[in-house]
């Protein structure tokens, strides 16, 4: 297998070759590492990456292997956001007024390690995850390896770029299409490839032996509580940092819309999320619910170049009108694929499921793309 391959297979590909000898941890790592570096030249998805580090738990996954130890993805790169902390290392949150390294690993890159997992590097994210585009001063611009002038999205941005540029079917399923967003101002209008690249995945699902029909969420006040949320989080995030005074001026305008929210109205906003997504999908009849991710393609990079925090929010509230919600209900989604537009940029949807329903919900996401 050439090395751009077993970058490329993906994790469970690269377990079974690590397990019958076909590669090693460190052949594995070193190509991986040598596709990020070049991915970083391009699009500039890393913060940092650690070759030294990367190569040293390499060897030490082959170490314990060949010792006969096990763990679950023993031997196995990967890449953490600039958001998650690493012992000894800055979390940068693409911000300049992080300057302290972090004292212990977050939960999250404890079981990663424990895992057997080799940390390549850090990937980029906007200063404090606030935006759906991934810019920074601090860091810079990362960008969308299928057009170079438009953003890979946010915050995950650095993920999604890296991934990029590099399980059994589930029964059937009762499937729930919506194309309707998640509104807290007017939302723009649905583009008509992406509401295309809907009916199509509906289609295909049905194919598959899916029940799909057509249904409508009814939010309710939901949007206005995700909101106290979003900027009280971004308040919070901008009071934690090492050195506020060093925040972009839009991400302290951003901070300061939250400032007035208590932690009363702040509560009350966190129950109605619980609330909504505890018994979304019963109340619909489904299984799963499908809908857009974005309103339309990938933003050309700039978009919202010199706007104030106030004017950021609305316009990128309106554009991502379909992710914000099951971050406030708390209910597993992922986005895959769905075609590509004339010019060459992604179309993608998005699968929900009900609150801890991880492993049907990736199932579903294994099965369309093995039918793709």
């Amino acid at each position: 297998m050439h090395n751009e391959d077993v970058v490329v297979v993906g994790p469970c590909r690269q377990l079974e070759l690590l397990a019958a000898g076909g590669i090693t941890s460190r052949h594995l790592t070193e190509v991986t590492l040598a596709a990020a570096h070049a991915v970083n030249t391009d699009l500039h998805a890393f913060v940092a990456i650690d070759d030294t580090a990367a190569l040293a738990a390499a060897d030490d996954a082959d170490w314990r292997r060949a010792a006969g130890e096990s763990a679950p993805m023993l031997g196995v790169p990967i890449a953490i956001k600039d958001d998650t902390d690493m012992s000894g290392r800055l979390t940068g949150w693409g911000s300049s007024a992080m300057v302290r390294p972090a004292e212990h690993d977050a939960d999250i890159v404890a079981r990663i390690r424990a895992a057997g997992m080799v940390p390549i590097g850090k990937t980029t994210l906007p200063e404090l995850a606030i935006c759906g585009f991934t810019k920074s001063e601090t860091y810079g611009v990362t960008r969308n390896p299928h057009h170079r002038e438009h953003t890979p999205g946010g915050s995950s941005g650095g993920s999604a770029a890296a991934v990029a540029a590099a399980g059994t079917d589930p029964r059937s399923l009762r499937i729930g299409v919506d194309l309707g967003p998640f509104r807290a101002s007017v939302p723009l209008a649905l583009d008509s490839r992406v509401a295309e690249a809907v009916g199509e995945a509906a289609d295909l699902l049905r194919n598959l032996g899916h029940d799909v029909r057509d249904v409508k969420v009814s939010y309710g006040m939901a949007a206005q509580a995700m909101t106290v949320r979003y900027l009280a989080g971004i308040r919070d995030a901008a009071r934690a940092t090492d050195e506020p005074s060093r925040l972009e001026r839009r991400t302290r305008q951003i901070a300061m819309l939250g400032k007035p929210l208590g932690s009363t109205v702040i509560s009350r906003a966190q129950s109605a999320g619980q609330r909504l997504g505890s018994d979304l999908l019963v109340r619909l009849g489904v299984d799963i619910l499908l809908t857009p991710t974005m309103s339309g393609p990938a933003l050309r990079v700039g978009r919202w170049a010199g706007n104030s925090g106030l004017a950021t929010v609305l316009s990128v509230a309106r554009f991502y009108a379909y992710t914000p919600a099951w971050n406030h209900t708390g209910q597993p989604a992922v986005s895959l694929p769905a075609g590509i537009t004339e010019s060459n940029l992604p179309l993608a949807i998005q699968f929900i499921a009900a609150p801890g329903d991880d492993a049907r919900l990736m199932s579903l996401a294994g099965q369309v793309e093995r039918a793709r």
